[in-house]
């Protein structure tokens, strides 16, 4: 019997660093589509950034003559940018909610867990290498918010509350994915899992909130217990906190409220950063216990990786 080659990778990879789980992890792809799904997604991919592109420069074109360059490339960041925010959360919990599961699927985990590497330094290169695993997106998102900055349309203490922002729920969406990677056995039922759990920490808030509004002032709060409703909009659900810290100079003129709004945001960012640690703390708790993983004690004996020699 003729067993089938193994895929080798199409570019020689460096060598392994002092940190071989998050090496192993940042040079791992992200899914293996094969050759034909691979060139589909070049395609797209170029397409779908060639009219992007076409289409931006039109409307920069069209609010330059106007001159509302700044308008523009905020609604462009608010909306667009917004999205692809969100869409590189998705990413990095479905990514995470594979990091175990996959490897139970792979039947590597045993070996993993047969090295000598600390549990710490285990969770810490999956945490970091779900994290690291939509980096490519920057290249997308990046452009957008310095773009932005440049034309006037961002303000320079919000592209650091964003970075801020993009962080904190990056950090959190990867401690949920991975918890939820040690819970299930599936790789399937943990990425629902982390999906449907982020769209409930968003949606239920605000449920909660509109539905104690109309049972108790029949859909019209008044005006004392507003900032509770705002608060919960724009604190509580990363999509509008992340929209509510886009803002540029002029929304501080045009609108009177805008340093509460951005307040309530930075809380929520506070929230989701507590939430976030709480979460790391629960994963390096409960590696041993899930996989049965004594800690590794250190003998004073050094490992060095020899060179490689010649045959």
């Amino acid at each position: 019997m003729v067993y089938p080659q193994a895929d080798l990778p199409t570019k020689p990879r460096p060598r392994v660093s002092d940190r071989p789980i998050l090496w192993k992890e940042f040079h791992e792809p992200f899914f293996r589509p094969g050759p034909a799904g691979q060139t589909l997604f070049m395609v797209f991919g170029v397409m779908g950034l060639l009219m992007g592109g076409y289409v931006l420069l039109l409307g920069m074109a069209a609010a330059a003559s106007s001159s509302s360059l700044g308008a523009f490339t905020n609604l462009v960041v608010r909306y667009f940018g917004t999205a692809v925010a969100c869409f590189m959360f998705v990413g990095v919990g479905l990514r995470a909610a594979s990091t175990f599961t996959g490897e139970r699927d792979r039947q590597t985990l045993d070996s993993l867990l047969t090295t000598l590497v600390e549990n710490k330094a285990i969770v810490y290169g999956k945490w970091m290498g779900s994290i690291l695993g939509v980096r490519k997106l920057w290249f997308v998102l990046a452009p957008l918010w310095g773009l932005a900055l440049l034309a006037g349309g961002l303000n320079p203490l919000a592209l650091i509350l964003l970075a801020l922002g993009w962080c904190v729920f990056a950090a959190f969406e990867a401690g949920l994915g991975m918890c939820l990677s040690l819970l299930c056995r599936s790789t399937l039922v943990a990425s629902v899992a982390t999906v449907l759990t982020s769209l409930g920490l968003c949606a239920c808030p605000w449920a909660v909130w509109s539905l104690y509004a109309s049972v108790a002032y029949q859909g019209n709060p008044p005006s004392d217990v507003t900032w509770v409703q705002q608060f919960v909009v724009h604190a509580l659900t990363p999509p509008a906190t992340l929209f509510t810290l886009s803002f540029h100079t002029e929304d501080f003129a045009l609108h009177s409220d805008t340093w509460q709004l951005v307040a309530y945001a930075i809380c929520g960012l506070g929230c989701y950063a507590v939430l976030a640690a709480l979460l790391w703390q629960a994963l390096v708790a409960a590696f041993p216990r899930a996989t049965g993983r004594m800690p590794v004690r250190r003998t004073g004996i050094a490992i060095r990786a020899q060179p490689d020699e010649a045959t």
